[in-house]
């Protein structure tokens, strides 16, 4: 499994997982941030911005930044919960004069269906055969929002993917992403269909957390992100939680 955390700038070295998932925007606005992307040595991926300001990246843009961080993956642009504005985009993105076969061939891609949870399973089908005439099976990665993890209770992420490998919709042999954590508990029962996963939660978790007297990490507890997270530094008990967490995170998502 691998594992990316998303942590404040200042806390980059600090916690880090076993590849890195870079934020487009805080690339095009951080200089120390990007720098760091420039001499890591881990797989990186690079998000295409939506989650965090409402509005992806232009893939042209994306394009600049991942051949300027040396990013393996490239996030295609896409709209939270609206299935024709993110269709409508990755049908103009896979155009041939959008994007030419040897760009295609020197990332890997993801996409990430979009629609609201009871459409979701159809997003899935429609979003991904569109993709594969353009996406070689071993480039194309799907991603799954976290933003389904706890829309309704009968059509989370767990849920959604139960149905889908009963049904045999879920692809395998088609690389699938977790696109952040909600609650820990939601996600035990399918981490075994995924092949990495992007998260705050042991830095966000040791921020909460720290203000316990027993401080631990929840498998049933939310824990977003304070104001302007990404900006602040932390001292040194909230960093070493967030260090236990997140070697405590790793084991858990290993036993499953």
């Amino acid at each position: 499994m691998k594992i990316a955390y998303e942590v404040p700038i200042a806390h980059f070295y600090d916690v880090m997982g076993n590849y890195h998932f870079a934020l487009a925007h805080l690339i095009k606005n951080n200089l120390t941030y990007k720098g760091f992307f420039r001499i890591v040595n881990l797989d990186l991926m690079l998000d295409n911005g939506v989650f965090e300001t409402g509005e992806p990246l232009l893939l042209t843009e994306l394009l600049r930044i991942a051949r300027d961080i040396r990013a393996y993956t490239i996030v295609l642009p896409d709209y939270p919960m609206d299935f024709n504005r993110s269709f409508q985009k990755l049908i103009y993105c896979l155009k041939e004069t959008t994007l030419d076969s040897q760009t295609i061939i020197n990332f890997n891609w993801m996409i990430v269906p979009q629609a609201k949870p009871q459409s979701w399973i159809d997003a899935y089908i429609a979003t991904t055969q569109v993709a594969l005439q353009r996406i070689p099976r071993n480039q194309l990665i799907i991603g799954m929002p976290v933003w389904l993890d706890g829309a309704t209770s009968s059509r989370n992420r767990a849920r959604l993917i139960s149905e889908m490998v009963r049904e045999k919709i879920w692809l395998t042999g088609v690389k699938h992403h977790l696109l952040g954590i909600d609650h820990l508990s939601d996600i035990f029962p399918v981490i075994k269909y995924f092949n990495s996963i992007d998260t705050s939660f042991p830095f966000t978790a040791a921020i909460y957390e720290s203000q316990s007297e027993e401080p631990i990490l929840s498998p049933h507890r939310s824990y977003p992100r304070p104001p302007d997270y990404f900006n602040s530094k932390y001292p040194p008990q909230i960093v070493s939680l967030a260090q236990t967490f997140a070697e405590q995170l790793e084991g858990i998502l290993n036993e499953h």
